[in-house]
């Protein structure tokens, strides 16, 4: 019952960001948008798989190979829009912190594979390793004054929204049950809630 209720609140929230960013999209012309329409939208097509699976069957989908390609879809998107948000210095800035991003996700990865598909732990440790590696450079970038700073806060943003997934995928590792005591539930409503936090964020970075 909670796991319903958590999957139909991050549902509406992701459907709330993929309508908002689809009307500045048409009002303002701007890619930027619709790529952050096209991200949540292809989230929120994961999330309609599972939300039905669990009406239908009563149990969670025993194999989530297809809300995991729309869930990938959408951070892949994300991906590219945080390409196009950076300005040429956030995407050429390189530090030696940066190679901790590869060194956590691998690590992940290996600690995932105990419970999950080889593949599909591989392919989201690439996926994660693109994301988090170009949003940590925008964050460390040094030029942190005008148009840089507020890009800057979209970088924060889409931190915000993997250290979030993390804290659910691994929480999920260690299930408790269906009850308002499991903190996966928690962590998933804060990735919906950072779907959300994503539209200010990309109106701060684009002057919107």
């Amino acid at each position: 019952m909670i796991e319903s209720i958590e999957n139909l609140i991050q549902l509406t929230l992701t459907a709330v960001c993929t309508a908002i960013s689809s009307r500045r999209a048409f009002r303002t012309r701007k890619r930027v948008w619709a790529m952050l329409g096209l991200s949540s939208f292809a989230y929120f097509l994961g999330d309609l798989y599972w939300q039905l699976y669990l009406i239908f069957y009563g149990i969670t989908p025993l194999f989530s190979n297809i809300s995991d390609i729309s869930w990938q879809a959408s951070y892949l998107f994300l991906l590219l829009l945080l390409s196009e948000v950076q300005d040429e210095g956030m995407r050429r800035y390189r530090s030696r912190a940066l190679w901790l991003v590869p060194v956590f996700t691998t690590g992940m990865c290996v600690f995932y594979m105990q419970w999950g598909d080889y593949i599909a732990n591989v392919i989201w440790a690439l996926i994660m390793t693109l994301l988090i590696w170009r949003a940590a450079a925008g964050l460390l970038y040094r030029h942190r004054t005008g148009e840089a700073a507020e890009k800057r806060w979209f970088c924060i943003a889409v931190l915000v929204l993997c250290a979030a997934e993390y804290a659910s995928w691994t929480l999920s590792c260690f299930w408790i049950g269906d009850t308002l005591l499991n903190p996966y539930f928690w962590a998933n409503l804060a990735v919906s809630l950072t779907f959300i936090m994503l539209i200010p964020a990309l109106g701060k970075a684009v002057s919107e």
